[in-house]
């Protein structure tokens, strides 16, 4: 029946059982004028239709008005048609709006808190239904689990009329991609629940599911990236919210909050509101880090070994703790206790949660075994500490039998010489050294570490050169039967030969006369790793005329790995930092170029000063090359000795005992093949760059454009090859380099040419370590202002508050309803009605023999 009416009406199929209700309409819009004239001709019509019909014949009156009457309402039907008539069907929809929970699962949400503030741990543990000792062995994961899944929680009342989608956030990967589109997972989508107890009990099940997938394990906490990638997949859809829960920690850097405050913008201008939930202590906790020990990296037996510990501490003010030092030999596994121990206050304001750092010296009176030793110095635990595993910090030292013996050959007895001088003085459990200073009187005592190693004249035979270790010539003049072509031609051979090392320091006297020509000091020229070029003008005359400028010494990226220009910890940034303070050259010797070979560790910061057979190339200062079997440094300037004005000379010390171990290693070692990476110890996910300088058995560089290192997995074996290429851009030869993504935790060992049963006595390798990223717990704090950045006001709550958010949250249910009208004039039906009464009039007429 239905579907003959949905005929008759033209009406698609199922239109009139779909709809919840109907009314009739008229779609004509007449003016009232048209309206009036049409009600006068319709009762015209009407009375006329009447007084025909009474005048016909002698038919009976009630046939003659039932007659009249057909004719009447086809008259009626015309005049409606007239009028457009039409039926309204009324639709009624209930619409729902999302939810959406975004959850951190970052490895700073599996902290345990402690909850410093009373009033918020009591509160906590009385909406978790636990004891507060129950409630620090919690982590912020479950918490969190707990709370929202909890029958009758947020959750569960949201569910009733909003579908809700849960979503975790974070990389899985270290150092991983964190693109917006990958950076969010959905971990669960649950329907609408209504008043079904059956459907309300699914959904609680669904919710329980998709939380108890968090694990706390990414690495990386980008809260502007989760916002921008959940609003960019919800386009299109009606959200009620965006509920973030999170420690509000970012680990993104120091733009997270620009980045985050865009990302509130972008949300907002889509009419979204966001409500933020915090959870973890606000309170920093305590902690004690050991930083670095820092160390000489060789001594010799006998030797005092001095070490600084570099610690931190937060919220541990004034408190006193005793740090212990320990050894073992790298081939062992247990350690033993030195017995030395330091008393420390920690430093800091009282009430100040900043991260505080200082030093600590301890001394080794005396190294008295020969072998490579591991020293660890640690302090013990405070009770209810953050974390105990950065409590520890250690160096690796190699305990050699003999002192370094050094050459020092001055030109003249200047600043640079006496300070230098005093260096070695200063330094004797570590240096046996001569003293040949050229311009001293003819009857003058040399000076020397000790009687057996004083000179009477510079060194004649092989023998006598060949016992030093490293040379140092600080702007030596020619001397008749000293420092003359004999002497250079010995030096030559010992530091090519022989893996000696030589330090040449420029100055304004000598250098120029003895390096930039032609004749017997040209070995010497060919030496170092610049050629030198002619000094322009008188340096007093350009002191004296105008205002002297003490341009900084600018390490390049180089210099702030290489061991004789680290003067920091394992990070670049920390040397840079360094060569910062330290004051810089008035004055530098003219560098036509830097030879193929040759590194440049430091250049000169002036703009004027550059290189003139470059491009352009600032001077260096500082530069090292291998010479082959030897090595040699570059110093364009004699005015380390102003560095004695910074840090008591601490720094001053460490660059000089940097560059004589540095010259001195290549006379212990004799290694041909050297991996260095400029660190020791790495996260998953950095990428860490392999240096390789590597030699023939002839000592001369590998022409090959491809070298292959091993990384060896030190406790299973296993065996990554990586292939360093040599440098194309500058071809050159013996100089290889590789960037490789750390993915796996370990120790490893970098070797090369396993095959050859001598590379052990061939290759210097490099042993380090790779350990999870630290950025998610170095503030394991929670940040609630973050979260108040994008949901302020009532929009902001704590974890144990989040009840809040089915009343904060509007009704996800809107009912709409939706007229459709259908014009009824022009359907059949309309036909049908109009030809049906007109012949039963025709008919009636008929049978009562009407006219």
């Amino acid at each position: 029946m239905k579907r003959f009416l949905e005929w008759l009406l033209q009406l698609k199929s199922g239109k009139l059982a779909g709809a919840d209700s109907w009314s009739p309409n008229f779609a004509a819009e007449y003016n009232n004028w048209v309206i009036l004239g049409l009600f006068v001709v319709f009762a015209a019509l009407v009375v006329l239709t009447i007084a025909c019909y009474l005048r016909e014949g002698d038919t009976r009156r009630r046939t003659k008005m039932t007659i009249a009457a057909i004719r009447i309402t086809v008259i009626v039907l015309i005049f409606a048609l007239l009028f457009q008539p039409g039926l309204t069907l009324r639709y009624k929809k209930d619409l729902y709006s999302t939810v959406v929970v975004l959850v951190d699962d970052s490895l700073s949400m599996s902290l345990k808190d402690r909850y410093a503030d009373a009033s918020l741990r009591n509160d906590l543990a009385e909406k978790l239904g636990v004891s507060q000792d129950e409630l620090a062995s919690l982590n912020r994961t479950e918490i969190v689990r707990r709370i929202l899944t909890r029958q009758g929680g947020p959750l569960a009342e949201l569910a009733k009329d909003h579908p809700l989608v849960l979503v975790r956030f974070s990389t899985s990967q270290p150092g991983g991609d964190t693109n917006e589109a990958k950076y969010a997972l959905q971990i669960g989508q649950i329907k609408v629940a209504g008043d079904d107890t059956e459907r309300q009990t699914e959904a609680q099940e669904q919710i329980i599911a998709a939380l108890g997938s968090l694990s706390a394990s990414g690495y990386e906490t980008n809260l502007a990236a989760a916002l921008r990638d959940v609003t960019d997949r919800l386009e299109g859809r009606r959200v009620a919210g965006i509920v973030m829960i999170s420690d509000g920690q970012p680990t993104t850097g120091s733009e997270s909050g620009n980045r985050l405050n865009a990302a509130r913008d972008y949300v907002r201008q889509r009419g979204i509101p966001v409500f933020g939930v915090s959870v973890g202590d606000p309170v920093p906790p305590q902690n004690i880090a050991m930083v670095r020990l820092q160390a000489p990296a060789e001594v010799r037996k006998g030797s005092a070994i001095e070490m600084k510990a570099y610690m931190s501490n937060r919220n541990c003010a004034g408190l006193d703790v005793k740090i212990h030092l320990l050894r073992r030999l790298v081939t062992k596994e247990d350690w033993t206790d030195t017995g030395i121990t330091e008393q420390v206050t920690l430093s800091g304001a009282a009430g100040s949660t900043r991260s505080e750092a200082q030093e600590v010296t301890l001394v080794v009176p005396k190294a008295n075994k020969l072998g490579e030793f591991f020293y660890k110095v640690e302090v013990k635990p405070l009770a209810g500490e953050f974390s105990d595993e950065d409590n520890a910090a250690t160096t690796k030292i190699r305990v050699s039998e003999e002192k370094i013996k050094i050459l020092f050959v001055s030109g003249d007895a200047g600043w640079e010489f006496q300070r230098l001088r005093a260096f070695l003085h200063h330094n004797p459990d570590r240096y046996a050294f001569s003293i040949w200073q050229q311009d001293a009187e003819a009857k003058f005592n040399q000076e020397a570490s000790s009687e057996k190693m004083r000179l009477k004249q510079l060194p004649r035979t092989r023998k006598e050169l060949f016992n030093y270790d490293t040379v140092i010539l600080y702007d030596p003049a020619y001397t008749k039967d000293g420092f003359d072509g004999q002497f250079v031609g010995m030096l030559e051979s010992f530091v090519s030969d022989h893996h000696g090392g030589l330090c040449y320091i420029a100055s304004n006297k000598n250098s120029d006369r003895i390096l930039t020509g032609s004749g017997p000091f040209k070995p010497l020229s060919a030496l170092l790793p610049v050629v030198l070029g002619q000094r322009s003008g008188d340096i007093a005359h350009r002191i004296i005329s105008g205002q002297p400028t003490a341009w900084r010494m600018a390490p390049t990226a180089l210099g702030l790995e290489h061991p004789a220009t680290r003067l920091g910890g394992r990070r670049p940034e920390e040397s840079e930092s360094i060569w910062e303070i330290l004051p810089g050259a008035y004055w530098t010797h003219p560098v036509v170029s830097l030879k193929p070979l040759a590194s440049a560790l430091t250049v000169s910061s002036d703009p004027t000063d550059r290189m003139s057979g470059s491009d352009g190339e600032p001077t260096p200062l500082i530069a090292v090359q291998y010479y082959g079997k030897g090595r040699s440094l570059y110093f364009g300037t004699d005015e380390t000795w102003r560095w004695q004005a910074v840090e008591d000379g601490m720094f001053y010390q460490k660059f000089w005992s940097n560059v004589v171990d540095f010259l001195a290693a290549g006379r212990l070692q004799k290694k041909r093949i050297i991996i260095t990476t400029g660190a020791d110890c790495f996260a998953v996910g950095e990428e860490m760059k392999i240096r390789v300088e590597a030699y023939d058995r002839t000592y001369k560089p590998l022409a090959k454009d491809e070298f292959r290192v091993d990384m060896v997995e030190t406790t299973t074996g296993a065996v990554q090859t990586i292939t360093l290429i040599r440098d194309a851009r500058k071809k050159i030869s013996g100089r290889y380099e590789a960037l490789i993504p750390l993915k796996e935790v370990g120790t490893f060992e970098l070797t090369a040419m396993k095959d050859d049963p001598s590379y052990k006595d061939e290759v210097a390798g490099k042993t380090i370590t790779v350990t999870l990223p630290r950025e998610e717990f170095i503030h394991p704090e929670a940040d609630p202002s973050t979260l108040k950045s994008i949901a302020s006001g009532k929009r902001f709550m704590m974890v144990h508050e989040s009840d809040r958010l089915t009343k904060l949250i509007p009704h996800g249910k809107m009912t709409v309803f939706n007229d459709v009208p259908h014009e009824l004039w022009d359907v059949p039906l309309a036909i049908i009605l109009i030809v049906m009464l007109l012949a039963a009039e025709w008919i009636l007429r008929k049978k009562n023999n009407m006219t």
